[in-house]
């Protein structure tokens, strides 16, 4: 066991943080013959960095206090693809973690999550988890999400994790497979979480990728004798039955994952709780059309977190989706230029219409048609503003 005396502490204080971390560790628990750099940095900006290495039978144990608290270590996870692995601390006096790297003979790739929160949570943090033995689960990476509502996780393609939201009113988990999609949204519903002091049952189901349903239920009383769960899709006036499941247990998590991206599909739940039938029905829309030029562009140089984290060619946290919409920034404003040429109005017009298509085509506004009615309306008003403005000023010259 290796001590280190972290030399961030300035003056004495009453508590004393401990860290502890052990590793390196493989996905699965085996340990690597391998050297991993890593580095602590400190509230008040110190930063102490330094090497762990497993002989690839026995991982290594480091043990580090201060008076002043850290607030994140990051490692890199792969030195092949320059991949960096964070973990912010939760603040308390004494943290525990395994320090987990991907097996060089599995494809990882980063995953990018966006949570929206709809529940209003407070100090929340996104992490992930995995548990090799069956029995305990391991925290591999974890963000705040504080500042930021998009959190990027390394994860070795196809394997299964645990994504936990924690915050203020609770823990909220579901397994997230890392398969082909790299862009994630996390909408945290209302009703998500656990209801303190109700009896009140809690299902939701909303759409997790393109192909992928969770359906969560819930049920504090645990009065609930059994659920029963249909998703169905319709087809033209036809309804058609695409899943079906009868469970017992008042507190369930359902994955669906046989979803198309581009059907509406409508998720009902009955349970029968103390003898008498609830239901609840609720609507999953369809995928928006994703964005042709995605990824095209990030040759030119993207956000990569590394020791000390920096960036090179966009601006910080700018992600491959924001990016691809250049193309259509680019479109509309040639349409705007043109307005210098004849009728500026028109051109508003014009150029307000072509925003629309981008739109409906998820070039724009984040990839789906109601991402941005609010702006994409507003702008609509201006344009109209603007011409008759035009047309006033061509009566008052004539």
């Amino acid at each position: 066991m290796t001590a280190l005396a972290a030399g961030s502490a300035g003056l004495a204080h009453a508590t004393t943080y401990t860290y502890t971390l052990h590793g390196p560790y493989y996905e699965d628990g085996t340990v690597p013959n391998s050297d991993v750099t890593l580095a602590v940095l400190w509230v008040d900006g110190a930063i102490l960095r330094f090497t762990m290495h497993s002989d690839g039978a026995t991982a290594n144990t480091t043990i580090f206090t201060s008076s002043t608290p850290a607030y994140q270590v990051l490692w890199n996870a792969s030195s092949f693809l320059n991949f960096t692995r964070i973990i912010d601390f939760t603040g308390d006096v004494s943290e525990e973690y395994n320090i987990y790297i991907p097996s060089p003979s599995t494809p990882s790739g980063q995953y990018y999550f966006s949570v929206t929160d709809f529940a209003n949570m407070e100090n929340p943090y996104l992490q992930t988890s995995i548990s090799t033995d069956g029995l305990t689960s391991h925290v591999v990476e974890r963000r705040s999400l504080n500042t930021t509502g998009t959190v990027t996780f390394v994860m070795a393609q196809y394997a299964t994790y645990t994504l936990a939201i924690q915050s203020n009113l609770g823990t909220l988990t579901q397994v997230f497979t890392a398969e082909n999609v790299f862009s994630i949204n996390l909408p945290v519903l209302a009703g998500s979480f656990p209801i303190t002091n109700s009896s009140m049952p809690v299902f939701t189901a909303q759409r997790l990728n393109s192909s992928l349903i969770g359906i969560s239920y819930s049920d504090p009383s645990s009065l609930t004798d059994w659920l029963n769960v249909n998703i169905t899709h319709r087809s033209g006036t036809v309804t058609i039955y695409d899943y079906d499941t009868n469970n017992t247990g008042s507190s369930q998590t359902i994955l669906w994952n046989g979803a198309d991206n581009d059907k509406a599909y409508v998720v009902t739940g009955m349970a029968q709780i103390n003898g008498a039938q609830t239901i609840w029905i609720v609507q999953v829309p369809h995928t928006a059309s994703s964005n042709p030029w995605s990824g095209v562009f990030d040759f030119l140089g993207q956000n990569i977190p590394t020791l000390p984290n920096t960036h090179t060619g966009w601006p910080a946290n700018m992600t491959s989706a924001q990016i691809a919409q250049l193309v259509a920034a680019f479109v509309i404003l040639f349409f705007l230029s043109i307005g210098s040429f004849r009728s500026v109005g028109a051109c508003c017009i014009l150029s307000w219409i072509i925003a629309g298509v981008m739109l409906y085509l998820g070039w724009f506004g984040g990839g789906t048609v109601y991402a941005s009615i609010p702006e994409f309306a507003l702008a609509g008003f201006l344009s109209i503003l603007i011409i008759l403005d035009e047309g006033k000023s061509t009566v008052r010259e004539a």
